[in-house]
Formats: structure tokens, C-alpha cells, sequence
């Protein structure tokens, strides 16, 4: 039996195969990186679109607009919502 599966039992004489442990990393240690760099764009694109929110929310006030209370309503919810996240 040793003969056709060396690698999987002893040898007759009694000797056993030299054991070599494979140290396994967890999972998560593979995409620590790759969520660092989805953390950082997602926070930045937050910011620049809540500045954005700003900027819009200023024009439509002081702009030459009539009608302006949805657009302000439309724009507070949206900041909201980029705010929370």
C-alpha cells in the first residue's frame, strides 16, 4: 500500500513523514487594503457632494428663481441623506 499512496500513509519501517504546517492568513487579511481605499472614496465623494449640496442650496436662494420651495426641500432631504452616510 505504500507504494501506490506514499503521501498519504507511514512507510512499513514506522517512520513518519516529516509534517510542514501551512500557516493559513483569515480572509479578511486579503482586502484590508481594498476596503481602506473604498472607505477613503466613499467619504470623499460624500464631501464633495455635500458640498455640492451647499453650493446648490446657496445659488437657489440667492438666485433669481421663483418657486423655490421644492428644489429647497428636495435639497435638505438630500443632504440629509449624505450626511447619515
Amino acid at each position: 500500500m505504500a507504494e501506490h499512496t506514499p503521501f498519504l500513509a507511514r512507510e512499513d519501517d514506522g517512520d513518519e513523514y516529516e509534517h510542514h504546517p501551512i500557516k493559513i492568513a483569515p480572509a479578511n487579511s486579503h482586502f484590508k487594503r481594498p476596503i481602506a481605499v473604498l472607505t477613503t472614496l466613499v467619504a470623499f465623494l460624500s464631501f464633495g457632494i455635500f458640498a455640492l449640496l451647499i453650493a446648490s442650496y446657496v445659488m437657489v436662494s440667492t438666485g433669481p428663481f421663483i418657486y423655490i420651495w421644492s428644489s429647497k426641500e428636495a435639497i435638505r432631504d438630500l443632504a440629509i441623506v449624505v450626511s447619515i452616510s
